[in-house]
């Protein structure tokens, strides 16, 4: 019995983040929670975007940005960009939205959030 106990403590340590510690592990075994350590979380840069969901004055500077438009090797050959009041992913909450299939640019303002998905690459302008 504690051979399989042992061995299903492996196997789920292995599945484990791999920030977590053998002090983690160790505290895992006699029944404590793990500890796992945080990393550094990137810096990511104000006035280059990519997908995801931006609060702008706070996640990225207001402005203009532009896009040379998808990757050629982009499984789709689109990108969507939409301006929100908030986050909510309500339908009233949308501004504006749309999306390039080639060159484009898109201006943001203070206060808005911004929904980049399609792997373009916006800078500011």
């Amino acid at each position: 019995m504690r051979k399989i106990l042992l061995l299903s403590l492996l196997a789920l340590a292995s599945c484990a983040a791999p920030a977590a510690t053998q002090r983690g592990f160790d505290d895992a075994v006699e029944g404590k929670p793990p500890v796992v350590e945080e990393s550094a979380a990137p810096v990511q840069s104000r006035t280059v975007l990519e997908n995801g969901t931006y609060q702008v004055g706070v996640d990225v500077d207001p402005g203009r940005y532009k896009t040379a438009g998808p990757p050629k090797d982009a499984v789709l050959d689109m990108c969507t960009w939409s301006r929100n009041k908030n986050d909510s992913g309500e339908f009233d909450a949308i501004i504006a939205n749309g999306l390039t299939q080639g060159p484009g640019s898109l201006t943001i303002k203070d206060k808005e959030f911004v929904e980049l998905s399609g792997d373009c690459v916006w800078r500011k302008i």
